[in-house]
């Protein structure tokens, strides 16, 4: 855990320093998200920042200041870490009001500057109608606007999520997501936060470190990560439809030739042996009816449809090409093309779009 932690202080939790003007929101404000299964080491990680948990080695820095080193034996309280932390189930007393609850933290904050914060929480948070009301007569989006109001009322250098919209209903997740985002960025301040949501970790974060067995497998840009994964495990976990095992057997001109079977797929060269996995999102696959000419893509693959799925506005088509391969396309794509099991289609793919990955 101690490398795991390292790794991610070095990477993300240090801020940057800005001399000679004003101090904007934008400027201190990083989303970092924790992403990966279950059991990856996300909560942990987040919890040994927070001060809960001691690594059995390493350290843990945040800009100058080491909050735990093993060697020395520096540990620094949770309280005096200035830590600002949101459990999933947001942990809000059901039997006080909303002002007492955004109230609650400021114990320790002078009696006539109490107030003021709250009342400053609440114009924040747009919470001035519900300040009398209890836990239990707000809607779910309200609670956690809540929650958000009384841990940055304490006003900490660092904000961590665990897992902040599991506890809401589908529907009510999706509304929230873009406000989340906007929230956060307001209040200058570095976030991290753990999530196994793909979506949500991409419509999030601004950087992304991908958790996979207690180890990093990947850190970077979200769109890095989740467009150019760095192998076959972190692939499969930021949702890469199709992998596939193949051999280069040629490169040309800044593109490679890959065999899966007796299929040739071009994608762009990368330096690699000829083993490879071949990676290819599904929104990343066109499909065409006939034998298309004019289009610049590389690879036009004759393939049979085995399955047509209604993902809310969108359609998973699974078809077999000489290998399995995953489409999403839209209802109304899905309809002008007639798509169905047994139906004959053209698969289109870009050579960008087809990542290799060294294999073995």
């Amino acid at each position: 855990m101690s490398e795991l932690v390292a790794e991610f202080e070095r990477r993300f939790v240090r801020g940057p320093t800005i001399e000679g003007r004003v101090r904007q929101p934008s400027d201190c404000f990083s989303l970092t998200v924790l992403f990966g299964p279950s059991g990856g080491g996300k909560s942990t990680v987040l919890r040994a920042l927070a001060g809960l948990e001691q690594p059995q080695s390493g350290t843990i820095r945040f800009g100058d200041e080491t909050w735990f080193d093993a060697t020395t034996g520096a540990f620094v309280s949770p309280q005096r870490r200035g830590i600002g932390l949101l459990f999933q189930d947001y942990a809000l007393f059901p039997h006080l009001s909303v002002e007492q609850n955004v109230a609650y933290g400021l114990t320790r904050l002078p009696q006539n500057q109490r107030a003021p914060r709250v009342a400053e929480m609440f114009e924040r948070f747009e919470l001035q109608e519900l300040t009398a009301r209890r836990i239990n007569e707000i809607s779910g989006g309200q609670q956690q606007r809540v929650a958000l109001a009384r841990v940055l009322a304490c006003r900490p250098r660092l904000l961590l999520l665990d897992e902040p919209l599991t506890a809401l209903d589908q529907p009510l997740r999706e509304h929230l997501r873009g406000e989340l985002r906007e929230l956060l960025r307001s209040l200058a301040i570095p976030v991290v936060m753990v999530t196994h949501d793909r979506t949500e970790a991409i419509a999030l974060a601004d950087r992304v470190v991908v958790l996979v067995d207690g180890r990093v497998r990947q850190a970077g840009d979200v769109q890095d990560v989740f467009a150019r994964p760095a192998d076959e495990v972190v692939a499969r976990y930021v949702g890469i439809e199709s992998i596939e095992q193949g051999i280069i057997v040629e490169t040309r001109d800044g593109l490679a030739a890959v065999d899966i079977g007796r299929v040739r797929l071009w994608g762009l060269a990368a330096g690699l042996g000829p083993r490879v996995h071949v990676c290819i999102r599904a929104e990343d696959v066109v499909l065409e009816r006939g034998v298309t000419s004019g289009s610049s893509a590389r690879n036009h693959l004759p393939a049979k449809v085995l399955s047509v799925v209604p993902e809310g506005a969108l359609v998973r088509v699974l078809v077999d090409c000489g290998f399995r391969l995953t489409a999403l396309v839209t209802r109304l794509s899905a309809e002008e093309l007639r798509l169905a099991p047994g139906e004959t289609i053209t698969a289109v793919i870009k050579a960008p779009a087809v990542h290799l990955l060294p294999r073995g």
